[in-house]
């Protein structure tokens, strides 16, 4: 069995090389190796692909915001390259800064790109996670939604990108972003209900041959299906059963 940390390395070293076709990049992942290398390291390579962003590392705790030091290192963890665009000159050095925590510098230098005409959707990723840290979070969310509407040649930016920014409007707006029952979900109606008065409203959740509704008693709690069924699964972890979050405002 090959080296966890040597295979992680030589994996994402060519991860970048899957956007310019599947064969060459699979015939240079197992150039002379065996099967068990091969299946090792595209199970790494399906990891990092898909390994966790800031849009699943936003506070999660009622009490408190983000702190810098507790946010992920996306800028090795999660960034896609988009090989169309080419990096602007001296990116790696603006990367460096954010890498080391010298946010602000890297912000500057990211804004830079931007202000020259030269940045791509990943240069304006790593400003919005440099202004995330900084605690700008409407300026981040600009620069998040600005990523998601402009990175057409990399599905996985553009999806990361729109998670976060839903997270983030979520948590501005002092609105749980979990998948709990909310006051605000636009599925709430009126239904004749033996033993609930006619003024209560519900949400109904299909399945087949029939469908179950969970009321307005239940704002908080978490409806999963599990075997084609929707089972309550109590109160949500983030919110705690209330459906709110403490607010991030900026600066705080």
């Amino acid at each position: 069995m090959p080296s966890f940390h040597k295979t992680v390395l030589e994996v994402k070293s060519m991860i970048s090389q899957y956007n310019q076709g599947a064969e060459s990049f699979l015939s240079r992942l197992g150039h002379g190796r065996g099967p068990i290398y091969l299946s090792f390291a595209m199970q790494i390579m399906i990891s990092a692909v898909s390994m966790p962003t800031l849009a699943q590392e936003l506070p999660t705790n009622l009490s408190s915001t983000v702190k810098p030091e507790a946010a992920p290192d996306v800028a090795t963890a999660s960034v896609r390259k988009i090989p169309a665009t080419p990096p602007p000159k001296a990116f790696a050095d603006a990367q460096n800064l954010y890498r080391t925590g010298k946010y602000l510098l890297a912000q500057k230098a990211f804004e830079k790109f931007v202000k020259d005409g030269v940045a791509d959707a990943n240069t304006h990723y790593y400003l919005a996670n440099c202004l995330y840290q900084r605690k700008q979070y409407t300026k981040a969310l600009a620069q998040f939604d600005w990523v998601a509407n402009h990175s057409a040649n990399s599905l996985s930016l553009k999806n990361d990108a729109e998670a976060t920014a839903y997270r983030l409007r979520s948590y501005k707006a002092g609105v749980c972003p979990g998948n709990c029952l909310k006051a605000n979900d636009p599925r709430w109606q009126h239904m004749q209900v033996a033993g609930h008065a006619g003024t209560d409203l519900w949400i109904k959740f299909p399945y087949r041959g029939g469908s179950r509704s969970w009321n307005q008693n239940h704002i908080g709690e978490v409806i999963e299906y599990v075997n084609g069924m929707p089972e309550n699964k109590g109160a949500c972890p983030i919110c705690g059963g209330t459906g709110r979050v403490a607010p991030l405002k900026d600066g705080v």
